[in-house]
């Protein structure tokens, strides 16, 4: 036999869900609001910062970077790396084409790597 709750005891579920449900919503803004911080301080950071896909393509590129570079956002967005803010080979002939496939495949390789980067203009830097 099932055994049905009586109002009251509906009533304390309900009143237990209520708490959770208001409990979630305040973490859920909370989690917002720190999200939103640290996308501000990483888009107006005074370093260099940008995201890539697996393939070499940026995804974001913070203001800094944007100056540094020479390009607005939209001019970046979706483009790969190399050709872009990397150049295909450094003046030492180094294939960074290459370099940056490897280094996307295995990061722990490159902890301490650099390269030459080129900005807008096609000035070399590094």
């Amino acid at each position: 036999m099932v055994k049905v709750p009586t109002y009251n005891e509906l009533e304390k579920r309900l009143e237990k869900l209520e708490k959770k449900y208001r409990k979630l919503r305040e973490t859920e803004k909370d989690l917002r609001e720190s999200e939103e911080k640290f996308r501000e301080l990483i888009y107006n950071a005074n370093s260099i910062i940008f995201r890539l896909d697996r393939d070499g393509n940026i995804l974001f590129i913070n203001e800094f970077a944007q100056s540094f570079f020479g390009y607005e956002e939209f001019e970046v967005l979706g483009k790969n790396i190399i050709g872009t803010i990397t150049p295909e080979t450094d003046t030492s002939g180094l294939d960074l084409k290459e370099t940056h496939k490897d280094l996307l495949r295995h990061p722990n390789r490159y902890i301490n790597f650099e390269n030459e980067n080129i900005k807008k203009m096609g000035r070399r830097h590094g």
